[in-house]
Formats: structure tokens, C-alpha cells, sequence
């Protein structure tokens, strides 16, 4: 119940510190008051509701984790519904109208905060028609649920392979002295990091390590691939709707590299230039394995 108290209190506060942003008349408004407040009230719902929102990943009680995780979607989706909020970029438009008037001398800093905001309320769609808006709103939040619920499986995933003490032969006792046993005796051995690291650190058998690297990057994945699916198609038609071709174009836009063509030219080359290095580190990787498996037909994998 506290859970679920501290989100409403967070939206509560949050609101009611909007609602004074707004009701300033343009003629009054200044830096501070409009840009400085905005920065600060976005910030109300994570400082209220983070407590809340760290049980959904530490809270052993199942019936918490859930209300937490619904307390996180709702923060969410309140969050993106305050990012496309027409008055407050309105108040926004107001302050920069006013500004020549102010006496007002903005530093670097509270420069880049109002190119900032007025870029990504742009970024944001909001000189877009309303129906699009609208649409684009609903794709942002079935974006952001899908993220929590991917999270989420990942979190809970219940993964792992039975192992007996020889074939985790190198593994610390310290490590292995926390790890479940089943009724046979053999070593539960999870893709929980306290279980898995010690496990692809220092195992000395091969093929426990391929399992365990193969079970890592595949959990939940009978979820998370119709997940990631869902996923591709709403970034994509996100994309489409704000005027990008891709959804890569819209995210490096605001990044220094600025366009996917440029990330791809510079990709292709530095991997011309790094093959040579590369072939150098793979050897050398290779080396140590055939010393320490005294094997000479051995070969370097992922998970060695």
C-alpha cells in the first residue's frame, strides 16, 4: 500500500507544481520560474517514487515486486503525458517571447537548458497536428511498458543448469558455498550475476561455461523475442511519425555523430583499421588457451 501511496503522492506534487508553472502570465514569466522550475518539477517523481520503484527489483515478495512494477509503468506513462503537455510548452513559447524584454543574463549552462528544451519539445512532436501527437503519445507509452516488461523477465528469469563440484572444478569454495543444491546433490548453478560470473570466471570445464553463456544470453527469451518484435515495429512507426526514416536517425540526431550514415562511415572505417590489431588480440587470446588446455586444436569462443 505505501507503494502505491508514494507514486500517487509523486504524480500529486508533481501536478501541483505544474498547475503554478502554468498560471504564470507571459508578462511575468523568466527564466527561473518557467525553464528552471520545469527542469526541477520533472525531476519530482523519480526523487518521490524511487524508493518505491527499487522493490520491484530487490523485494522478495512477489505480490510487491508487482505493485512496484505497476507503480513504474505508471511513472512512466505520467512522464511521457508531462514531455507532450501542450501548456507547458506553451509557457515555454511565452518565456522565449519575453526574453528580449528581461534584463536577464543566462549563463552557458541556462543556455543549453532552453536550446535543450525547446529542441527536444520539437523532438517531441509538439508542432505536430494533434491526431499525430495523439499518436505518437500511445506508441511512446506501449514503447515504455514493453521496455519495463522486458526488464522485468530478464529479472525473474528462473534459468539455470545442474552442475556436480568436478565439473565446477576452479570455481571459489566462497562462490560455491551460495549456490543451491538439488535433492541430487548436484550444484543449482542460476543466471543470477552472484552465481554466473564466479562460474564464467574461473570454471575450468569448457563446456559448463558454453552452457551457461548460451542460458545468460537467452533468458526469457520465449517472452522477450514477441517483446522485441512489438518493440522494432513501435520504434519504427514512432520514427515515421515525427518526420525520421529510422528510428536510429531520430536517436542520433542529438548526438554528436548527428546522422546513421555518419555512424555507419565511421563504423566501417575503424573495423578496416582495427583487423589487424584484432587478429593480434585473437591470437594471443588463442595461445593461452592451447597452453592452459594443453590442447593445440583448441579454438577461442565467447565464453572462454
Amino acid at each position: 500500500e505505501e507503494i502505491k501511496d508514494r507514486c500517487e503522492l509523486a504524480r500529486t506534487i508533481a501536478d501541483s507544481e505544474f498547475l503554478k508553472l502554468v498560471s504564470i502570465p507571459k508578462e511575468k514569466r523568466t527564466f527561473v520560474n518557467t525553464l528552471t522550475d520545469l527542469d526541477r518539477i520533472g525531476n519530482i517523481t523519480q526523487v518521490y517514487a524511487a524508493p518505491a520503484l527499487f522493490m520491484s527489483y530487490v523485494s522478495t515478495d512477489e505480490k510487491m515486486r508487482e505493485t512496484a512494477l505497476q507503480c513504474e509503468k505508471d511513472i512512466e506513462e505520467y512522464s511521457i503525458t508531462i514531455s507532450l503537455r501542450k501548456d507547458l510548452y506553451l509557457a515555454v513559447k511565452d518565456y522565449v517571447e519575453m526574453k528580449p524584454t528581461l534584463n536577464e543574463k543566462l549563463t552557458p549552462e541556462d543556455e543549453k537548458l532552453l536550446h535543450d528544451t525547446l529542441r527536444d519539445y520539437k523532438r517531441e512532436g509538439m508542432e505536430l497536428p494533434s491526431e499525430i501527437l495523439e499518436k505518437t503519445k500511445k506508441i511512446k507509452i506501449e514503447i515504455s511498458q514493453i521496455g519495463v516488461d522486458f526488464s522485468k523477465n530478464v529479472r525473474e528469469s528462473k534459468a539455470s543448469i545442474e552442475a556436480d563440484a568436478s565439473e565446477l572444478d576452479g570455481v571459489p569454495e566462497t562462490s560455491l558455498k551460495t549456490f543451491k543444491k538439488a535433492e541430487n546433490g548436484k550444484y543449482i548453478v542460476t543466471t543470477d550475476y552472484p552465481n554466473y560470473f564466479p562460474v564464467m570466471e574461473n570454471a575450468k570445464n569448457e563446456e559448463v561455461r558454453k552452457k551457461m553463456a548460451l542460458l545468460f544470453l537467452n533468458r526469457a527469451s520465449d517472452k522477450n523475442l514477441k517483446l522485441l518484435d512489438r518493440l522494432i515495429k513501435a520504434r519504427h512507426e514512432l520514427a515515421n511519425l515525427l518526420g525520421y526514416k529510422t528510428f536510429a536517425d531520430y536517436q542520433i540526431e542529438i548526438r554528436m555523430a548527428k546522422t546513421s550514415d555518419r555512424v555507419k562511415k565511421f563504423a566501417t572505417g575503424i573495423s578496416a583499421q582495427l583487423i589487424k590489431k584484432a587478429k593480434s588480440d585473437y591470437k594471443e587470446a588463442l595461445d593461452l588457451k592451447i597452453k592452459d588446455s594443453n590442447d593445440p586444436k583448441a579454438t577461442l569462443n565467447t565464453w572462454d
